[in-house]
């Protein structure tokens, strides 16, 4: 369910207080973004297939003193990944987790991990994807 939706599959309100969506096009007003869902892996993919970009925003709610069975992604998100990056080159996964991103770093262009993005996370996310800001190059800064 994309951000502001209501309430998740976990049963807790949709805390995320911004949209990567409304970011992403008001980032970029002149390119068409479309939007999928992703409930249907092959539909999800035939939208990337007609895409410039592929990007997937991958979640799981978890937190403090919370075990996870397993770090496979809850409702088939692994999946619907690797059918939008078989289905474009040109595709980013943004995920929250990293041991499962070594299995699809052969399978995606890019992975961002956003981990705890906070209320301006859409802003950050946006200005990362759009070259804004470089994260690697502002985190150099520090070690110089």
């Amino acid at each position: 369910m994309p951000p502001g939706q209501g309430r998740t599959v976990w049963g807790v309100p949709d805390w995320f207080p911004t949209s990567p969506l409304r970011t992403i096009r008001a980032k970029a007003p002149g390119a068409a973004v479309t939007f999928d869902p992703g409930t249907d892996n092959a539909a999800a993919a035939a939208v990337a297939k007609t895409a410039d970009v592929a990007i997937v925003f991958a979640t799981q709610w978890e937190s403090e003193g919370m075990d996870l069975d397993s770090l496979t992604l809850p409702l088939h998100q692994d999946e619907l990944i690797e059918a939008v990056a078989a289905a474009t080159p040109y595709d980013c996964c943004a995920r929250d987790r990293q041991p499962r991103d070594h299995a699809l770093a052969g399978k995606v262009s890019a992975i961002l991990e956003a981990w705890y993005a906070g209320s301006q996370g859409a802003e950050a996310l946006a200005n990362i994807i759009f070259g804004v800001v470089n994260p690697a190059r502002s985190c150099q800064s520090h070690f110089r």
